[in-house]
């Protein structure tokens, strides 16, 4: 499903993050002709009980602003012809590959981008099949170092730090306050779990005690609470906590419980 559009609630910022990098990725002159920017990303999973909605925004936006000449005043440049097609990966690995693969090589003419996939642990996946058959792919929230890798993923780009240097600030704050032993409880996609192997080993490197516990994606109506208990048995003052931005609301609630 298409979601609704407010245009007018989403920051410039962020779209212009977009706008920026997006003109230098496509495949042909997007003020010459259509091109069409399909977004692959996790809107949402009814089953699961989590919704991400915002994340159709920005595209539509940047486009938007930039026709009304709003987003850079005074810059004179033609409209851009953009057709902005939606896939909701639901957050899994396999619709995410399923949406790539129907998009990039069952359609035709294929896609001029890919936007997405949200999630790391789906945009692995979804960027491999890329990368095989030369298209971009453009991540915005993607954040597992190992997406860096030009061997294993030579169309991918983004626009946000890796995993490893907000692991290293993580570190580096653990450091400044002088912790020597703290509790780390992350969920087990690919974000979380990457920002806690870094963040482990950068902390271990420092001299400083990590006990780690996983939450299992999908279990945290039945078995978080077990695992947290198990957590605070640990000993620990201090706990550091990696999830993914869905699962915060239940990540809080057992930290509280």
């Amino acid at each position: 499903k298409t979601p609704h559009l407010a245009f007018d609630r989403r920051p410039r910022t962020r779209s212009m993050r977009w706008l920026f990098l997006l003109p230098s990725a496509w495949s042909v002159d997007p003020f010459s002709v259509p091109v069409t920017v399909y977004v692959n990303a996790a809107f949402g999973n009814e089953d699961e009980g989590w919704t991400a909605w915002d994340e159709a925004y920005p595209m539509q936006q940047a486009v938007k602003l930039f026709n009304a000449g709003a987003l850079l005043p005074g810059l004179e440049a033609p409209a851009i012809d953009v057709n902005v097609v939606y896939a909701n990966n639901l957050g899994a690995v396999g619709q995410g590959l399923k949406n790539t693969a129907t998009g990039f090589l069952l359609w035709d003419p294929a896609p001029n981008i890919m936007i997405g996939c949200s999630w790391s642990s789906v945009s692995m996946a979804s960027s491999a099949l890329m990368g095989s058959i030369s298209q971009v792919h453009l991540g915005y929230s993607s954040t597992n170092a190992l997406l860096s890798n030009k061997e294993v993923y030579p169309y991918f780009l983004r626009v946000i730090p890796p995993d490893s240097l907000q692991s290293r600030a993580l570190a580096d704050m653990a450091a400044h306050y002088k912790y020597t032993k703290l509790t780390a409880i992350y969920t087990d996609d690919g974000y979380s779990k990457g920002l806690h192997d870094d963040f482990f080993k950068f902390a271990n490197e420092m001299g400083i005690s990590v006990t780690s516990f996983a939450l299992r994606m999908g279990h945290a109506e039945t078995e978080w609470a077990d695992t947290f208990e198990q957590a605070a048995n640990a000993g620990s003052r201090i706990y550091f906590g990696m999830c993914s931005m869905g699962f915060v609301p239940h990540w809080w609630s057992n930290a509280i419980d």
